[in-house]
């Protein structure tokens, strides 16, 4: 099955930790990190000009079409914030492989903006990351709302005891909080799974 989970949301050492735990488990899984490849090309985590993030765009494109296209599932750590930008970006990718692929929307919405900057000083990647920007990056924040932007929408995941990930989701047009008792189980449910009917 064609796959692709995005972790999307204010830069956040929490999605680093949920990649590094679901990749543990998961090694059939391909990796892209947008914040370290966004890094290699401008020397920032945070998003620049249009130009530059189009190459970014496009990079991340063509990666993402080299794995699809031989079956391997994909989990992108911090795609775009606004709905816009995310439907270009799925909506190419389906243009080009001339095939539909399941897409799993992951949210890393901040509740507390302080703590969420003294945690990313932590992680040497995010340390550059001003209080501003990340009220900025909070400010363009938008949840995924349509099935353009994905099949199986997760708005809130909570993985802090490994033993008992608990997700909230969508079911049947009702919110739902799923249990999963390790990440394998999680990567089940988000093959198995739709918000949208």
């Amino acid at each position: 099955m064609k796959l692709l989970a995005y972790c999307y949301g204010p830069v956040s050492v929490d999605k680093t930790r949920f990649t590094k735990s679901f990749l543990a488990e998961n090694k059939d899984y391909k990796f892209i990190d947008l914040h370290k490849a966004r890094k290699k090309i401008t020397g920032s985590v945070i998003p620049s000009d249009k130009e530059t993030e189009l190459k970014l765009k496009n990079e991340i494109e063509e990666k993402c079409i080299s794995f699809l296209i031989k079956e391997k599932p994909v989990l992108i750590n911090g795609l775009f914030l606004n709905k816009e930008s995310r439907i270009n970006f799925l909506s190419s990718i389906q243009e080009k492989i001339n095939t539909s692929f399941k897409k799993i929307a992951i949210s890393f919405k901040t509740n507390n903006l302080t703590e969420l900057f003294e945690n990313n000083k932590k992680e040497k990647i995010f340390k550059d990351v001003s209080f501003d920007e990340l009220r900025k990056q909070e400010g363009i924040f938008n949840k995924v709302s349509s099935s353009e932007e994905a099949d199986l929408i997760i708005d809130e995941i909570n993985f802090e005891n490994s033993s008992c990930i608990k997700i909230n989701t969508k079911l049947w047009g009702e919110d739902r909080i799923i249990t999963c008792d390790n990440f394998k189980k999680l990567a089940e449910y988000f093959r198995c799974s739709t918000s949208f009917i």
